[in-house]
């Protein structure tokens, strides 16, 4: 870590916060079997997994994916995970409430918020532990950030005092040049094909991400952020 007095932190929610992907393809799953049956079209979930990856909007998602059924699927899908609880990312909450404990200001920057207390709510955080930001312009779009890093600088925290930590590469490459060379990005990617992507990222940039398989790791290796 660049900095040992880190005095805010700013988090990605879907995938960083809580398992959004684990949650999302079980129940499309789920949804798709209580409309076609089991043996529902087999190129649909690869077709949504390729969409998710490259962070599309929800809806797209489906669009993508489904065509014209799309509507009827969503509408479906919604129904299904209606009542359904969303988990954690394994490790995360404990080091979020640690980092509330010390007095961080922290903060979720999304491009999606529709769902988001609710489901912050069901895997177990605070809503007042944070500031809750919805990107302007969907990430990796370079303005994704404007709002919360403005507001942060406003109340005299610099760049060097951030922490910023996400899944997707694309929560590192809407990152301001500055935050970039002057904060720290932790990245927990969700799988292999992101850590590659962030890999591919640090050779080419020479950037200083660093890279954790899970939150655990962090805690035993800092311990305390100051």
């Amino acid at each position: 870590m660049r900095n040992s007095r880190i005095k805010a932190a700013i988090f990605d929610f879907d995938d960083t916060l809580v398992d959004t992907q684990g949650f999302f393809f079980h129940h499309l799953h789920m949804t798709l079997v209580s409309m076609y049956g089991i043996d529902y079209h087999s190129a649909w979930m690869a077709t949504a997994k390729k969409c998710y990856y490259e962070n599309l909007p929800f809806e797209a998602i489906f669009n993508e994916t489904f065509g014209e059924s799309s509507v009827d699927i969503i509408s479906k899908y919604r129904q299904v995970t209606a009542d359904a609880i969303i988990e954690a990312r394994r490790g995360m909450l404990a080091f979020v409430k640690d980092l509330a404990g010390q007095d961080l200001r922290l903060s979720i920057l999304s491009n999606r918020t529709r769902m988001l207390t609710h489901r912050l709510k069901q895997a177990g955080y605070e809503l007042d532990w944070f500031e809750i930001y919805q990107a302007k312009k969907w990430k990796p779009h370079f303005s994704a950030y404007d709002e919360v890093l403005q507001d942060l600088e406003n109340e005299g925290i610099a760049a060097a005092e951030i922490l910023i930590i996400g899944n997707h590469p694309d929560d590192y490459s809407a990152l301001p040049e500055k935050y970039k060379m002057a904060s720290t990005f932790i990245a927990f990617p969700i799988d292999e094909k992101a850590k590659h992507a962030f890999l591919t990222i640090i050779e080419k940039e020479n950037q200083n991400i660093e890279i954790y398989e899970d939150i655990t790791e962090l805690r035993h290796h800092y311990g305390r952020i100051y």
